[in-house]
């Protein structure tokens, strides 16, 4: 640490208390392939297993 006057700077080391890990990316990267993977899993299975459409509503009307 070097002392000023009015104010001290802190070296890289001191101001990050010496740790460099990189969890914050691992957390984003795994949570963002979850969402893309429970989003495609809730869509795909709307698709294939949904109830199908009324058989008494005209898709040309809407009656």
């Amino acid at each position: 640490m070097i002392h000023y006057d009015d104010h001290d700077e802190l070296t890289e080391d001191e101001a990050s208390g010496g740790t460099k890990n990189h969890g914050v990316r691992y957390v984003l990267a795994v949570s963002l392939f979850l969402a893309i993977g429970i989003l495609s899993a809730s869509w795909m299975g709307f698709a294939l297993y949904g109830t199908p459409p009324d058989p008494g509503i005209s898709v040309a009307t809407g009656y």
